[in-house]
């Protein structure tokens, strides 16, 4: 049953590093240019469809969200906000987690059926995001991020791609379809570097594709699918945050390491912490 009580209202607290430096560190996970949606570690726009997996933080669905043999939140440590899963529309949840927060539906709960919750849980009705609002300001980050200077070197061989940071902010530009026919990426970057990977095309597909990763740290990477309105991640762990706000994601055996912000997601993948913590330009 949904409790009647008034939901929490999220509120954004923006936090900057570094004041008077160089170049100030703005922390999207307290609400910097991601917004609210940087709290949550899936945040999806529409509908989610996701299945015998976990996601290790909070979730915020926008449409309708059906979860089967889940778990939800086990990872949370933070108190950013007090919710562990968001629904916008309707709920289905059948055999599961929910941990370390609450629970606020929109729409109808559909099924919640032979599930555990843990750790101060209620249920809510209401709706304490604004989700149209919280992704335009995803899409209008997205869109200014894919317009920055390249600032690294880029170098094909045996099938894949180099990416060599020469300074602690590295923007790097790579084709979706010419990524798409890779089998691996290496980044090479110091582990107190932002690095920002814009990727174009309106269909990429990464599949059975490996990461080499010397020094560039996952919380601290970004990939920026700014065209992209059909994204595959099949068989892959990426080592970083994926930014997708007008993709439908196909994610099948597949992890992401980071926050994770598509229009709808559909499979099985699991999405892990911590969140982005880097500096975002």
């Amino acid at each position: 049953m949904k409790a009647t009580v008034k939901v929490w209202s999220l509120t954004a607290a923006f936090c900057f590093f570094g004041q008077g430096a160089k170049a100030a560190c703005e922390a999207p996970e307290t609400g910097g240019k991601w917004g609210l949606a940087a709290q949550f570690n899936l945040f999806v726009e529409k509908d989610l469809d996701h299945t015998y997996t976990q996601t290790d933080g909070r979730i915020a669905v926008g449409g309708n969200a059906n979860f089967r043999n889940y778990s939800i939140g086990q990872a949370i440590t933070d108190k950013l906000n007090p919710y562990a899963l968001i629904v916008g529309g309707d709920l289905s949840f059948v055999h599961g987690s929910v941990w370390n927060g609450h629970i606020a539906v929109g729409g109808t709960v559909k099924a919640f059926s032979h599930y555990n919750v843990h750790f101060n849980h209620s249920m809510y009705g209401g709706k304490p995001l604004n989700f149209a609002t919280e992704m335009a300001r995803v899409r209008d980050y997205a869109g200014r991020a894919s317009r920055l200077k390249a600032a690294g070197n880029i170098e094909w061989k045996d099938k894949g791609a180099v990416l060599t940071a020469l300074d602690a902010s590295p923007v790097f530009y790579l084709d979706g379809a010419e990524l798409s026919k890779a089998t691996y990426l290496q980044i090479d970057a110091s582990r107190d570097s932002s690095v920002m990977i814009n990727i174009s095309g309106k269909t990429v597909a990464l599949q059975d594709f490996g990461f080499r990763i010397n020094g560039a740290m996952p919380e601290r990477t970004v990939f920026n699918f700014y065209e992209a309105e059909n994204l595959t991640l099949k068989g892959i762990g990426v080592v970083g945050s994926v930014l997708a706000p007008n993709s439908d994601l196909a994610f099948n055996s597949a992890q992401i390491q980071g926050n994770v912000i598509a229009k709808s997601v559909k499979g099985n993948g699991y999405v892990r912490l911590p969140h982005f913590s880097g500096c975002l330009p």
